[in-house]
């Protein structure tokens, strides 16, 4: 990645940072919507860069509100996500050969 693609790339995140900040949303929205727009870089590359930063989110902001979390609620979505999941890609592996 050149220079002035990262510096541009690091533009939008800080951006989209202040105002995932002040309104607890939409960090996703905006790095998505505008990389892609500005035709920056593939969104498959953009997904993986905001999922990464999603979970260094969680990670910085989760210690010490563990016990605030629904553990029931969360293991009833990963009961279900995590199936979902695995049979869409064993339908996407699948489709490719």
């Amino acid at each position: 990645m050149e220079p002035g693609l990262l510096l541009h790339f690091l533009a939008v995140v800080a951006l989209a940072g202040y105002f995932h900040t002040v309104t607890g949303f939409g960090l996703d929205i905006i790095v998505m919507g505008a990389t892609s727009g500005l035709e920056m870089l593939s969104v498959a590359s953009v997904a993986a860069v905001i999922s990464l930063m999603m979970l260094v989110n969680c990670l910085v902001s989760l210690p010490g509100k563990l016990k605030f979390i629904d553990w029931r609620a969360v293991g009833a979505a990963v009961l279900g996500i995590g199936p979902a999941i695995l049979t869409c890609f064993y339908c996407y592996v699948m489709s490719a050969v």
